[in-house]
């Protein structure tokens, strides 16, 4: 079996495919990032690390058996033409595997008005960037790609209520740094960074109910 991990990062996911694939088959991990790629061949050898955007991957159309794509089309420009894509390069009888975020980072009650403006004013500047709600739309994507869906399933994967633990906020406060940058702008001085931390606060503080959910998509030919 040849598999590949589109959007592979340092190649995590692409490391348990090859020990699942076997001697016998051929793990691929693709990622823009040569530099994040660098790390995959290091740590398994039978791990193929492939530098290329996966709008226009730089494989075979009907060359690979299972395609994974995992918290990848939120930052899709054009989801569909990435769906597209990936779907091309199955084999008739292989599986694509779309896993994304519903409602990541935006679901917070009760939600003080500065937070629910500041929100809608961060995914405003973030539109073409970021997609929070691609989630929901993996099902329609799959089926205008031209697959079927053969399997859907929709879990939790954020849940706190006020009690989010440390290495959690250190994560959304990382997330919240990294998109400063491109949105502060949109906001007076320091406003942003007040914000920043009372939706931090909001994670801590013992009420506040905040979640998102993770939906996955297996879809087939056919």
């Amino acid at each position: 079996m040849t598999a590949l991990d589109a959007g592979a990062g340092t190649g995590a996911v692409g490391r348990v495919m090859a020990d699942i694939v076997g001697s016998t088959g051929v793990a691929i991990a693709l990622d823009r990032s040569p530099q994040r790629l660098g790390f995959a061949p290091t740590r398994q050898s039978r791990v193929v690390g492939l530098a290329g955007d996966v709008s226009q991957p730089p494989l075979a159309n009907g060359s690979i058996d299972f395609v994974w794509a995992r918290f990848l089309l939120e930052y899709a420009p054009d989801p569909l033409s990435w769906v597209r894509s990936l779907a091309q390069l199955l084999k008739q009888d292989g599986s694509l595997v779309l896993v994304d975020l519903d409602h990541a980072g935006t679901n917070l009650w009760p939600c003080p008005p500065e937070i629910d403006e500041g929100l809608a004013t961060i995914l405003s500047r973030l539109q073409g960037f970021w997609d929070p709600h691609v989630g929901r739309k993996l099902p329609a994507l799959v089926r205008e790609a031209g697959l079927s869906v053969a399997d859907l399933t929709v879990e939790p994967y954020h849940c706190y209520l006020g009690d989010a633990d440390v290495d959690a906020v250190a994560n959304w406060r990382t997330k919240l740094e990294t998109i400063g940058p491109f949105v502060e702008d949109a906001f007076a001085p320091g406003q942003y960074q007040e914000l920043a931390e009372k939706y931090l606060n909001a994670l801590t503080d013992g009420n506040t109910f905040f979640y998102s959910t993770m939906i996955t998509v297996v879809a087939h030919h056919g």
